[in-house]
C-alpha cells in the first residue's frame, strides 16, 4: 500500500465562487482509500494567500487503525 500526498497551488485571481469546483477532489480521493490504493491522503488546494480547499482520508497507521484528522 502506498500514502499520497496531494498538494496543488490554485491560480492567484481564483475566487470564492471557484472552490466550488473543487468540491469533487475529497470523494475522488477517498476512492483511492477504499480501493486500497492509498492508506492515507491530504489535499491542499491554495493560493498564496489563502487555503481554498483542504480534505482528509484514509488512515496515517494501519497497524494502529488510526484515522487522518480532516482539516
Amino acid at each position: 500500500m502506498r500514502i499520497i500526498a496531494v498538494a496543488a497551488l490554485a491560480p492567484l485571481l481564483v475566487v470564492a465562487q471557484q472552490a466550488e469546483r473543487f468540491a469533487a477532489v475529497a470523494p475522488r480521493m477517498q476512492e483511492f482509500v477504499d480501493k486500497g490504493e492509498a492508506a492515507g491522503v491530504v489535499t491542499l488546494i491554495a493560493t498564496r494567500d489563502r487555503v481554498i480547499h483542504l480534505s482528509a482520508a484514509g488512515k496515517t497507521d494501519l497497524a494502529k487503525d488510526r484515522k487522518i484528522a480532516d482539516g
